[in-house]
């Protein structure tokens, strides 16, 4: 009966092992994405000011937009303005 009762406790123990271990590989996951698309969007501005400079506005333009996208998500921890 000692032995059944230590069992259970030891496998509880493991799954709630098992459960911490995924949770941290999940948060990794969505670090390394944010940090990702933070990259990518500051990559976009700095091709956007040089074609700003170079007086390509339409360019500019589609550059900003393109850093831009992807700030609304939830991800991000933002809600877009009509969704409040």
């Amino acid at each position: 009966m000692a032995e059944q009762r230590k069992s259970g406790w030891i496998g509880a123990l493991v799954i709630a092992l098992l459960v911490v271990a995924l949770a941290w590989v999940v948060f990794g996951w969505l670090h390394s994405v944010r940090d990702a698309r933070q990259r990518r969007s500051a990559t976009l501005t700095v091709v956007a000011e040089k074609a700003l400079a170079q007086s390509d506005f339409e360019g500019a333009a589609r550059l900003a937009l393109a850093a831009m996208k992807g700030h609304n998500l939830p991800l991000k921890g933002s809600t877009p303005a009509g969704q409040r």
